[in-house]
């Protein structure tokens, strides 16, 4: 029942955003601005709070940041604390072998983005004896079984705004209707794809830099637009990393915004990929070069050989 549940809720949120896409009013670049803060606050509570954080403790915190951080992460509508990170573990415990949620590999694409999600067989793999260290937080519980109140109340602060700078009118309405669609609506919808393609482009595409048993990649411009989660093939071979972004020039927001929170006092115990780890993939790197190299010279000096006879 819970994937026709979810089914129908994926597909009402899509026309929702749709409808207030294509009905309300648009106001140019307040309403583009409105839709970028939303998605960056929204997809962090995903890339820092969720994923860092909860479902491979990349970082340590307070009990209160936790809590507000599991708040945070609500937000994405992408269900609890406990079942994403319960989801997630399951993914890495088997990444793209046949019990793997959503293996690209095994069952194509399309399942791998957004299919798994309306699987009834999925959710009998989701099984919270992955989370046993969250359940032992009755805060976590209790905010997993109300994960929908967090977004609820951000609506509801959209609205209001709407009708206090316009009235409970029709013109209010409409307007409470307008900051829904560009704070909260669009920005979910497109975070949503942005977290699945994740699970689907970065397990089709890319290049990978480590020899990893899955089919992970690393996809420079997802790392721009999930902020700093497309470095796929990084975090699968070094998983607790806190920087998926192993080196300068790979982007990382995520990670600069929890090098913010450790200056305030709000992260510590930052874990990295060990300098050992980063120093053979560099030699490794350098003799695929040097073979490659030799094999064009042996390739020319062929050809020259077979053009002079």
């Amino acid at each position: 029942m819970k994937h026709i549940i979810v089914k129908f809720f994926i597909y009402f949120i899509h026309l929702l955003a749709l409808s207030g896409i294509i009905f309300c009013n648009f106001d140019g670049w307040s309403d583009i601005g409105l839709f970028l803060i939303s998605y960056i606050i929204i997809g962090f509570g995903v890339t820092v709070a969720y994923h860092r954080y909860f479902a491979h403790h990349s970082f340590r915190t307070n009990r209160l940041f936790q809590f507000i951080m599991a708040f945070w992460g609500c937000m994405s509508l992408q269900g609890g604390p406990l079942f994403w990170t319960a989801a997630h573990r399951h993914h890495h415990k088997h990444s793209d072998e046949v019990d793997d949620i959503h293996s690209a590999r095994h069952r194509g694409f399309w399942h791998a983005h957004m299919g798994w999600l309306c699987d009834k067989e999925v959710y009998k793999h989701i099984d919270y004896r992955y989370v046993k260290d969250l359940m032992k937080l009755p805060e976590i519980v209790l905010l997993d079984n109300v994960h929908l109140l967090p977004p609820a109340l951000y609506i509801a602060i959209l609205m209001t705004i709407g009708f206090v700078s316009d009235g409970f009118n029709a013109v209010g309405w409409g307007h409470a209707a307008q900051l829904v669609t560009w704070g909260f609506l669009v920005p979910v919808v497109f975070t949503w794809h942005i977290t699945w393609s994740i699970n689907s482009v970065t397990h089709f595409w890319g290049p990978k830099r480590f020899n990893t048993k899955d089919d992970s990649r690393n996809v420079w411009w997802l790392g721009l637009l999930a902020l700093g989660e497309g470095w796929h093939n990084n975090h699968h071979r070094y998983q607790i990393s806190v920087r998926h972004g192993f080196y300068w020039y790979e982007i990382d927001f995520s990670y600069y915004v929890i090098l913010l929170f450790k200056c305030l006092g709000l992260a510590h115990r930052l874990q990295y990929a060990p300098q050992k780890l980063l120093k053979q993939q560099k030699i490794a790197k350098l003799e695929r070069l040097l073979e490659k190299l030799k094999e064009e010279t042996t390739g020319k000096k062929s050809r020259m050989q077979t053009t002079s006879q």
